[in-house]
């Protein structure tokens, strides 16, 4: 009886180490220096959408900062498949992704700036192992 506790032990904790969840900031510049930045990542419980149980709030409805405004959103997929506009605008984006599947949805960056080019830096450190590297 202890040896099948350990085994399904041993399972279920194996799972929860594929399903955590992986996130990282991403700064943008322009060329004049205004900063701003955004969260982007995954976890197993996460939808391509707004999902409150990771802090991701719609602020589609705020105004845009028009030195320099960064948001994560839904546009391109809504404008190219649905011909419409996009129903969310987000400094944070957890979608949906485990380990072990190979499907990956198109997240947009939309950047809005008077002064061109802007920069984008992350930590690549963080995309060393085979799990994030995509």
């Amino acid at each position: 009886m202890k040896k099948l506790f350990l085994v399904l032990f041993a399972f279920f904790y194996l799972t929860l180490v594929k399903g955590q969840q992986f996130s990282f900031q991403m700064k943008f510049a322009d060329a004049v220096g205004n900063t701003d930045s955004i969260i982007m990542g995954y976890d197993i419980n996460a939808t391509d959408t707004i999902d409150a149980l990771f802090g991701e709030i719609n602020i589609i409805g705020l105004p845009l900062d028009t030195s320099l405004d960064v948001r994560i959103s839904n546009e391109w997929y809504y404008r190219n498949y649905l011909n419409t506009n996009g129903t969310y605008q987000t400094k944070k984006q957890i979608i949906y992704k485990n380990c072990t599947n190979f499907w990956y949805s198109v997240q947009s960056i939309d950047i809005l700036t008077k002064h061109w080019p802007v920069t984008m830096t992350w930590d690549s450190t963080l995309f060393m192992d085979s799990c994030r590297n995509a």
